[in-house]
């Protein structure tokens, strides 16, 4: 019985290391898609702040336990028509420092470049990069927790194969 453990645990991480790894590889080619194809133009604040996430504890009098939001709205304009826009970065950021270091780039009232995409201008975003964080940190993080969930199960190999030997 001790060996399903490490077992089971092997084909978790392994798992959870192959979903992280796709989902890091789909936002990479997006934000590259992006980077390379999609239009520019210059947006303007309507409002920019944070505020605290739903899923964080109400109770939490250290503000850097909760979980974030950026709480902001932008306007922008293609060709004469107007959008709006309340999804300023390709990836959501959660941690107060993440937030606290956009909301210091940026201030409101001031101008900035918004990328929007030609064929569905209502598509933009500000940035695509979390801060200047690539995105390679997750493809990085799902390698090692499918590294560790490959040497689970290969530990446990030999043991399996003598149980079900023993099986027979």
């Amino acid at each position: 019985m001790q060996l399903y453990g490490p077992l089971l645990a092997g084909v978790v991480l392994l798992v959870i290391g192959i979903a992280v790894f796709a989902s890091s590889q789909r936002k990479l080619k997006l934000r590259q898609r992006i980077e390379r194809s999609w239009s520019t133009t210059t947006g303007q604040w309507i409002r920019i702040g944070k505020r605290v996430s739903l899923t964080s504890s109400p109770t939490s009098r250290d503000p850097d336990a909760n979980a974030y939001l950026l709480d902001c709205e932008f306007t922008y304009t293609v060709e004469g028509k107007h959008y709006s826009s309340t999804t300023p970065l390709l990836y959501e950021p959660y941690l107060r420092h993440d937030i606290d270091t956009f909301l210091s780039k940026y201030k409101a009232g001031q101008s900035f470049t918004v990328l929007y995409d030609p064929y569905h201008p209502e598509k933009s975003v500000i940035e695509t990069t979390l801060y200047g964080k690539s995105g390679k940190h997750q493809v990085f993080f799902s390698g090692l927790l499918m590294i560790i969930g490959i040497v689970l199960l290969i530990s446990q190999a030999e043991s399996v194969i003598t149980m079900l030997s023993h099986q027979r």
